[in-house]
C-alpha cells in the first residue's frame, strides 16, 4: 500500500480529482475542522464531488492546529487508523489531505509516518501542480 499526502493550497479541484482517480485512492481529510475560506475545499463540497472516495477523519485531526509543528496532538490515531483500514480494504490507496502547503510543517507528515510504520506502507508527498517543491515533497508531474 502507498500513502500519499497532499496539501490543497495551490491546487485546483479538478487536479485533485485527476490525481485521486489515477492513484485509485480515497481522499482522507485529516483537518481538525474541514472548512476553508474557499468553499470548494469544505467537507460538504468535497463529499458531493467525491462521494464514497471522500472521508473526513476527525480522529486524525491536530488538536493544536493553530499552534506550531512541535505541538502536534493527534486526536486518536488508533481509532483513525482502524477506520481508514476498513475504508481501504478494497485495495484503495490513501491520500491524506490538508490545507497546509508545506508537508514538513503539517501534521499529515506525522500521520503518514505513523501509518507507514503501522502498515509497512510507502509514503509519497505530492507537490502542487506548478511543480514548486515545498518542504521536501516529491514532484508529481
Amino acid at each position: 500500500m502507498t500513502i500519499y499526502t497532499l496539501g490543497y493550497t495551490g491546487w485546483k479541484l479538478d487536479e485533485v480529482a485527476a490525481v485521486l482517480e489515477r492513484l485509485n485512492a480515497i481522499l482522507a481529510d485529516v483537518r481538525m475542522v474541514p472548512r476553508s475560506r474557499n468553499p470548494i475545499w469544505n467537507s460538504a463540497a468535497l463529499a458531493k464531488r467525491f462521494a464514497d472516495r471522500y472521508v473526513w477523519l476527525k480522529q486524525f485531526g491536530n488538536r493544536n492546529y493553530k499552534g506550531t509543528f512541535e505541538q502536534i496532538e493527534i486526536v486518536d490515531f488508533a481509532a483513525g487508523a482502524q477506520r481508514l483500514r476498513g475504508l481501504t480494504s478494497g485495495g484503495l490507496a490513501v491520500m491524506l489531505f490538508c490545507g497546509c502547503p508545506d508537508v514538513t510543517q503539517c501534521h499529515r507528515m506525522v500521520l503518514a509516518d505513523w501509518l507507514a510504520k503501522s502498515w509497512s506502507a510507502d509514503v509519497n508527498h505530492l507537490t502542487r501542480p506548478d511543480n514548486r517543491n515545498s518542504g521536501g515533497q516529491q514532484t508529481l508531474f
